[in-house]
Parts: C-alpha cells; structure tokens; sequence
C-alpha cells in the first residue's frame, strides 16, 4: 500500500517522461488542428497544461507513480 504513494519503477517514470513529452509538442500542434474551434482550442490547451503539470510533478517528486500510470 505504501508503494502507491512513494513508490518508483523505471517503467513508471519512462511511462511519465513519454506522457509529458506528448503533451509538451502536442500543445503548439492543436492550435493549427482546432483554429476553427476556439472553444474546444481552451479546453484542450488547459487540459494538456494541467495534464503536463500533474505528471511532471510526480516525476520531480518521485511520489504517486501508481496513480500516474493507472490513469494513463
């Protein structure tokens, strides 16, 4: 149970390290794919902001490895 929250493997971090990186050059890539939808443009922008950010923080902590690789 404790594993969950501190616990690290190299395939969880890869697994993050690939995950931030989509997001990080997907980001610029949908502002030509969804120029015709702003709105869409926003909520997608935020979502890979928040999704980068989420990640990345348990990469940089080394913390909630788990959690990271079961939602992706």
């Amino acid at each position: 149970m404790e594993s969950r929250w501190k616990g690290q493997t190299d395939a969880s971090y890869w697994f993050q390290i690939f995950y931030v990186t989509r997001m990080v050059v997907h980001t610029p890539l949908q502002f030509v794919t969804l120029k015709n939808n702003p709105k869409l443009l926003a909520q997608m922008t935020m979502h890979h902001v928040l999704s980068a950010c989420s990640f990345g923080s348990g990469l940089m902590t080394g913390r909630m490895h788990f959690f990271a690789v079961f939602d992706g």
